[in-house]
């Protein structure tokens, strides 16, 4: 897996980005969506099926980006995660380890990542479920998420704050919040989404027999949601098809063959093709492209999602 930081890239355009990846595409997901700072962080969330919304009486949704999320949701935010953006089934707990979850609404959330060793409470047999998170103990939950060993790591006794900060900031974690956020401070809903999609982007880790850290080739999105990186060009889309490569300078015009409306292929430089929901143009034919698409199932049918694209140089 190739990190997309590593690609010199520009966004194609901005009408197509805005079209594909923007709230709803013509139609707003969330009804406060004008007060979200870190937009992509939740649209990305919101695409895989992460995040939802609050429904208003009048049945559009909101998203409250700067309310602050409790430690039983970002628990529960992060039980779906890991099971690639679907409901989750977990049977029911008799006896939680925690003495302050019993009755719940998020205890067998808990009790699963507990199980995991990805949480362990305040260390005096409770959890805190309806207590507002920080940023250092949303981070030291991902940290453990993507494979870091907490007693391995320092990030429990005394000093597992600084460790925290100290290794989710050298993994990006943070990067990209405003200079006002603090990590000891109280996270919003979007801070924790912005956080999340940060971690969901970095390389996943293991340890060897000798207990040496290694740094994997995945990361959080093709582990759990079987995340594809595309390089290639758009040969076909709803405008017309493009027979040779554009490494070709002769490339014939577009064909008579069209897609159906909102679905798009890609030939990679291998020379397979990738059918991918999104329009594109005419003048998009032949593009050198990065696309980022997942799969999911839509009314009973496997479709390819598209999470990005940007042109190649």
């Amino acid at each position: 897996m190739k990190p997309l930081c590593r690609i010199t890239a520009l966004v194609i355009s901005v009408v197509l980005w805005l079209n594909v990846l923007a709230f709803g595409a013509g139609a707003a997901v969330f009804s406060d969506e004008d007060s979200v700072t870190y937009k992509n962080a939740v649209q990305m969330l919101y695409r895989l099926h992460i995040i939802d919304g609050e429904k208003n009486e009048d049945g559009s949704y909101k998203f409250r980006p700067t309310d602050n999320i409790t430690r039983a949701e970002f628990v529960k935010l992060v039980c779906v995660l890991l099971n690639g953006g679907q409901k989750i089934y977990l049977g029911e707990t008799q006896d939680s380890i925690f003495k302050d979850v019993k009755g719940h609404w998020a205890t067998k959330y808990i009790e699963f990542l507990s199980s995991l060793g990805y949480i362990n409470g305040y260390g005096d047999g409770s959890f805190g479920p309806d207590n507002t998170i920080t940023g250092q103990q949303a981070a030291k939950i991902l940290l453990a998420v993507i494979g870091y060993k907490p007693s391995k790591e320092g990030l429990t006794g005394e000093r597992w704050a600084i460790r925290t900060d100290l290794i989710a900031n050298m993994r990006g974690f943070y990067k990209g919040l405003l200079s006002s956020f603090l990590t000891t401070d109280p996270l919003t809903r979007e801070q924790a989404a912005h956080i999340v999609w940060n971690a969901m982007n970095v390389n996943m880790v293991t340890y060897e027999k000798d207990e040496r850290l290694v740094m994997q080739d995945r990361n959080l999105l093709t582990f759990c949601y079987n995340v594809k990186y595309v390089d290639g060009y758009i040969c076909a889309n709803e405008a017309g098809y493009i027979f040779q490569s554009p490494r070709n300078p002769e490339a014939p015009a577009p064909g008579e063959f069209k897609t159906p409306a909102g679905k798009t292929y890609i030939r990679a430089w291998d020379n397979t093709n990738h059918l991918v929901e999104f329009s594109s143009d005419a003048e998009m034919l032949g593009k050198k492209v990065r696309v980022v698409y997942f799969s999911e199932n839509r009314d009973g049918q496997t479709v390819n999602s598209l999470l990005s694209i940007e042109e190649t140089l």
